[in-house]
Parts: C-alpha cells; structure tokens; sequence
C-alpha cells in the first residue's frame, strides 16, 4: 500500500529518526518513492523495512573488510538516484571528499598495491553504495575525488544495512585501520 511522505515519516520515528531525518531519508531515494499531483507517495512495506534495518556490527565490518573502509556520509543536498546504473551512482558519490594527508598516503599505496580500499556512501546511516577507491586525484586544498569501481563480494554483508556513525555532517570517515595485526596468524 503507498503511504504519504508523512506517515512514512511517522514510521521512520520508530527506527530513531526525527521529522527532518525521516525527510532526509525519503529524499535520498532508499524508499523509493511514486510521485504524485499530491507528492511522492511511498511503499509502506518498504518504508517499515528500513525502520528495522539492521546496524552493522564492528565484527561484520573486520570480517568483510579487515584493511580498513571508508564511509562517506553524503551531504543533506547531494542527490542519488538509486534507479540509476552503477556508473551513475559511483559518479554521484566521488567527491570531492575531504581527504587528510595520511588517508592520502594510504590510499596511494592501496593503489599503486593493487588492493583497493572498500568505501561506501551513506545516508542517515544506511549504506545506499558500495565502491572500491582504486585512487584519487587532489583538488584544492584537503580536498581529493575518489576513483571508483564496483564493490567486491565484500558488500554483499554490508548491502541494505546501517552504520553507526554518529552524527554530523557530510564527511569520510576512516574505519578499521589500521588493521588489528594482533588478530592475525603468524
């Protein structure tokens, strides 16, 4: 059954989210939505689902990805169209980023090393995009663009959940690195 913009913002309270994050949400496309003469209508099903969805545990996170992932926490105004094709979307989510000079180094040496850096783009926590940063080219400043191909099998764990990033705006946060070498075999 579609509902309106409002009752799935009234859904979206029970999964923690405020009137202005629910919109947020509804906005960013992860609901897909029908437009209307009388506004986007959503499916409520769908909208109930995401509510629910599940948080990715730090396990999960070392498990699929023990080198380390960078999150990008898109800004409120960036637009994602999650109809669009892959290429679209890793277009829409490549910057630029803020990029402090030790990521930099990391993410060069990922690249000339050939083992590309997971990264995925979120909104209100809930992963919408899954990459790899197979390199990146400095702008003005700290800022940096993100070359991005395809996730790997990688995302298949982390694909349609949520991330607890805590709040704040748009920026790209470094997880799991560096990498807990003290879990590892000899």
């Amino acid at each position: 059954m579609l509902i309106s913009a409002r009752q799935a913002a009234d859904i979206l309270r029970w999964g923690g989210f405020n009137v202005d994050r629910s919109r947020l949400l509804l906005r960013s496309g992860v609901a897909g939505g029908v437009p209307t003469s009388s506004g986007t209508m959503y499916d409520e099903d769908r909208v109930r689902e995401l509510a629910v969805r599940r948080f990715v545990r730090p396990a999960e996170i070392a498990t699929a990805c023990p080198g380390g992932i960078l999150v990008g926490r898109l800004a409120r105004t960036k637009s994602l169209d999650l109809t669009a094709d892959a290429a679209t979307q890793l277009a829409a989510v490549h910057g630029p980023w803020r990029v402090p000079l030790l990521w930099g180094i990391l993410l060069d040496h990922c690249a000339k090393s050939g083992t590309p850096m997971p990264f995925v783009a979120t909104v209100c926590g809930y992963v919408l995009v899954g990459a790899e940063v197979t390199g990146f080219e400095r702008g003005t400043g700290d800022r940096a663009t993100l070359h991005l191909r395809e996730a790997g099998p990688w995302f298949a764990s982390l694909r349609e959940r949520r991330w607890l990033a805590g709040r704040g705006g748009p920026a790209l946060l470094l997880w799991g690195w560096p990498p807990d070498i003290s879990q590892r075999g000899a």
